[in-house]
């Protein structure tokens, strides 16, 4: 691209630019698969306590198995998404705060 002034310039986004999107679209899905997993979990989770505890008594056989650790890699997984979340805004914003 040439401009008002007679520079060439290049029409392509600079790579670091690309990166930076890609990285962007990475951590957008990531998001969005972790927010199906949770969901899915609660929702199961959810139903299998509300009929273990219907009406007629406990029933420990209605339970999800391993329901324990499910819960745990929920919530690890929730802590590490968000300081993932957290950190690539600071990133940003010290990239962004460099690059004026």
């Amino acid at each position: 691209m040439i401009t008002t002034t007679g520079e060439v310039r290049s029409a392509a986004p600079a790579p670091g630019r690309l990166t930076a999107i890609a990285g962007a679209c990475a951590l957008a899905g990531l998001n969005v698969a972790f927010a199906v997993f949770f969901i899915t979990w609660w929702l199961a989770d959810s139903a299998a306590i509300n009929s273990a505890e219907s009406a007629g008594g406990y029933d420990a056989t209605t339970m999800l198995p391993n329901a324990n650790l499910m819960w745990v890699a929920a919530m690890a997984s929730l802590f590490f998404l968000i300081a993932v979340d957290v950190m690539a805004v600071l990133v940003f914003r010290s990239k962004q705060s460099q690059s004026r």
